[in-house]
Order: structure tokens, then C-alpha cells, then sequence
């Protein structure tokens, strides 16, 4: 992890160490790939409710180890259902609940790359460029992606991948350095990424997305309300918009 990362993620547990300035205010810990389609049920809910609601946005592993550690979050929205239910076994958070099913895609801002049709296709014409991919052992959105990659015997690839943290800083190497990598739906759907072209894995398995309200906090109303208003029909219209799947 670079150390502006390290920065960040210090001045974020700081923030948060410091505590809530009201009972209408709530943190929460936030898979990267949803970042974007976060940005915009958060808004809507805060105008809806008046509670505002303060993202850190990280890969998940990370935000798991963090809340496992005792990082004062209300809410765990994670890009897979494992970690959410760990922190259930381990009575750290109430029963988890699947707020949206993503998938994996392989995106491009090159002009020759992208006269491909399909992804297999498209890391063909690749060349010897490397290939940005979320770090398996951290980001579920990499998991399913090597998968994939051994299923298809394209184990060859690994000397030029390269690993970012998350999807979202997999899509920002893949923008402006590498010009290609795999990123999630979410990402590719920001103006950035329609700026490229990108290529479903249809062949990958869905991404499975759970959350779940923490439960040593003083305060959980405001957390779970948020929990119920990622499934309501306002919401689901975003996530569509981002190539989520109910």
C-alpha cells in the first residue's frame, strides 16, 4: 500500500476515533468498487432522513481487519458475504443481509485493444502490456477473476499482472498507466470509465455483496435504517445504473 494510502486510511481511524458530533451522524465502512453508487444513495438518504453519513472507502479485507481491530464504524458494507459474517460469528455485528451482486470486468482505454470482442480477445491483443488486477487475497473482485484466469489456463499472465489493493485502484492504474486491467461493472459505469471500453467475464462467478450493522456502537437506529434503505426502490435504481444485480 503506497504510503498517501497509509495517510489517508491513518487520518480516516483518526476522524473517526474522535467520535460522532451527533446521534444523527454515522461512518461507514465501504468496498471500494462501490464507492460511486454509494456517493449517490448516501446523498439521497441524508436528504430523506437528515442523518448524515460519513464513507471510508477501502478494499475489503482491509475494512475487516479495521473493524476487528475496533474501528469505531456503524455500518460494513463488504464486496463478498464472508467477511460480513465473520464479524456475525464473532458477535461484532447483527445477521448480515445481501445488498447487491456485482461482476468482474476487464476494461480498456486502448484503441487497437478495444476492436476486441471479447475479453479473452482483448488481453490477446494486449500484447505484453502489463494487466492491473485487485489483489486476490484482499479484494473478492480479484478472487474471481484468477479463478477464471486458472480455469481458462491463462496462469502464463501472472508476470505481468500487476496488483492494486481494490477495484477502484485497479481502474485508476489501468486509466493512467497500464491502459488495461480488470475492474468491476461499477467503476466502468463513472464518466472515467466510459471513457474505455470494457468486456463482461461472463464466465466469473457474481460477486455476492453483504452487509451488516455493528454492533458495539451506542446508537444503531441511524445504521440501520441505512441497512434498510440499500434495498428500497430508490436504491435499487442506483445500483442498477452501476450494473448491479438485485
Amino acid at each position: 500500500m503506497s504510503v498517501r494510502c497509509c495517510i489517508t486510511l491513518l487520518f480516516a481511524l483518526g476522524f473517526l476515533i474522535a467520535g460522532k458530533a451527533s446521534a444523527e451522524e454515522l461512518y461507514a465502512a465501504v468496498a471500494s468498487n462501490f464507492s460511486a453508487p454509494f456517493e449517490e444513495i448516501a446523498a439521497q438518504f441524508s436528504e430523506e432522513t437528515d442523518i448524515r453519513v460519513k464513507p471510508i472507502y477501502a478494499s475489503t479485507g482491509k475494512l475487516f481487519a479495521m473493524i476487528s481491530n475496533g474501528a469505531p464504524f456503524d455500518l460494513f458494507l463488504a464486496a463478498d458475504s464472508q467477511r460480513p459474517a465473520l464479524l456475525h460469528d464473532k458477535d461484532l455485528a447483527a445477521e448480515p443481509f445481501v445488498y447487491a451482486y456485482g461482476s468482474p470486468v476487464l476494461w480498456s482505454n486502448d484503441k487497437d485493444i478495444c476492436t476486441a470482442s471479447n475479453w479473452q480477445e482483448a488481453l490477446q491483443k494486449s500484447g505484453n502490456n502489463q494487466i492491473v488486477i485487485a489483489n486476490p487475497e484482499v479484494a473478492p473482485y480479484g478472487t474471481s477473476v484468477m479463478k477464471v484466469l486458472e480455469t481458462f489456463s491463462l496462469d502464463h499472465l501472472s508476470r505481468r499482472l500487476i496488483y492494486s489493493q481494490n477495484v477502484a485502484q485497479a481502474f485508476a492504474l489501468s486509466l493512467k498507466v497500464t491502459g488495461i486491467g480488470f475492474t468491476s461493472a461499477s467503476m466502468v459505469k463513472t464518466p472515467q470509465g466510459l471513457l474505455g471500453c470494457y468486456w463482461p467475464i461472463n464466465q466469473a462467478e457474481k460477486v455476492e455483496q453483504s452487509g451488516c450493522v455493528i454492533t458495539n456502537r451506542e446508537d444503531r437506529q441511524s445504521s440501520e435504517k441505512l441497512a434498510l434503505y440499500l434495498t428500497s426502490p430508490p436504491s435499487k435504481i442506483i445500483l442498477s445504473n452501476y450494473g448491479y444485480y438485485e
